[in-house]
């Protein structure tokens, strides 16, 4: 499935309100660090189980599971929200008392999205880096003005992040912030790097860690103002004339993954109530 148990690692700067995060009450095997194991910079660090992602393979997971059942993939362009209708070419002559089901699921596109056109939509872009590192085990994030991540795929490659630029759609790799993660990272995670490489100095460490890219990616994702949209909305189909119902689920900016087994849960109870 790509899913595989790991440890967990926050580092935070400083604490909103000075309060602990909240989801401390929510995870499993919780430890406050010490100040003693604090690195410089930072004033709180908790330790805790979690799971880590490979997505590309976690993916493919889904996508033969989904196939497995029964569903089919399309892939088509939509002008209009309406149009995923055309997608079962009875849904627009269903018998009646029986409502055509659409879950919009569409991130970014429901900005232009006809029957949505939500203005709230906005990107925030992220650069990434894949690289080589097998020794890393554990997920770290470090939180504020040093912001970066490590994140083990558990097949020998890592993830190293990263950036959030709200509002940018720039699809380039931007070389300065590719300096900088490695710069980041490479402190954050000594096991990045073999034990015989720590006694090197930081630009030759970086130097080392740059060595190890497998490929650099960009992303962009879907903040919505007011948080994550989850309602259902009555249509008209404007060929048909017939109603439909539209289940709409975006706007999971940064924790799309993490939080998707939940959503999904949700708008199938949605379903079913419709």
């Amino acid at each position: 499935s790509g899913i595989k148990k790991a440890q967990g690692l926050d580092y935070f700067e400083a604490l909103p309100d000075g309060e602990t995060p909240w989801y401390v009450s929510k995870i499993n095997n919780v430890r406050e660090l010490p100040t003693s194991e604090l690195p410089m910079g930072i004033i709180y660090g908790l330790e805790y189980s979690t799971v880590l992602i490979n997505v590309p393979q976690y993916l493919a997971y889904l996508k033969n599971k989904f196939t497995g059942m029964g569903g089919i993939i399309e892939q088509r362009a939509l002008d209009h929200i309406e149009e995923a209708l055309l997608f079962d070419a009875t849904s627009r002559n269903e018998p009646s008392g029986k409502t055509p089901i659409v879950v919009n699921c569409a991130a970014l596109g429901n900005r232009m999205l006809g029957g949505v056109c939500d203005a709230s939509m906005r990107p925030v872009r992220g650069q990434t880096l894949i690289v080589n590192s097998p020794d890393a085990k554990r997920t770290l994030t470090r939180l504020g003005s040093q912001f970066g991540y490590v994140i083990p795929r558990g097949d020998g490659t890592v993830v190293l992040g990263g950036s959030a630029e709200a509002g940018s759609w720039d699809e380039e790799e931007d070389m300065k912030t590719t300096q900088q993660i490695l710069q980041r990272t490479q402190a954050l995670e000594p096991s990045l790097l073999p034990s015989s490489m720590l006694e090197l100095d930081e630009s030759e460490r970086v130097r080392a860690l740059r060595a190890n890219i497998i490929s650099v990616g960009v992303g962009f994702r879907p903040m919505r103002d007011g948080g994550v949209r989850l309602e259902t909305q009555e249509y008209v189909d404007s060929v048909s004339g017939k109603p439909f119902t539209v289940v709409h689920c975006y706007g999971h900016a940064g924790y799309g993954y993490q939080s998707s087994l939940g959503y999904a849960r949700k708008v199938h109870q949605m379903i079913e109530s419709v």
